[in-house]
């Protein structure tokens, strides 16, 4: 896998880092699949372009402590909630009832 890992802490710059990268990997051929993430509340802009590009994403206290709406998480089960249900909104008819 390539990992797509822009650092900036704005989400405009993050998202227009992400696009560069994922630009470079095709000019340059690589066809490998992309798992892209972020730090910090601009991890959440590049997921979601993630997702809707049908990409991989990767979350955790690692990359970011808030979740999408800023609060700060109270772990990782927070964050992984958060990004099944941006998984959910790319791929609705996916989601389970229960």
């Amino acid at each position: 896998r390539a990992l797509v890992e822009p650092l900036e802490a704005d989400p405009d710059a993050a998202l227009s880092t992400g696009t560069a990268i994922e630009q470079t990997l095709a000019r340059g051929g690589v066809r490998l699949e992309q798992i892209h993430h972020g730090d910090g509340i601009a991890s959440w802009a590049v997921n979601r372009r993630a997702v809707a590009r049908g990409h991989s994403i990767r979350t955790g206290l690692e990359d970011t402590p808030v979740l999408p709406d800023g609060r700060m998480a109270t772990g990782n089960g927070e964050l992984v909630t958060a990004a099944i249900f941006l998984l959910g909104e790319r791929h609705p008819a996916d989601r389970r009832g229960g």
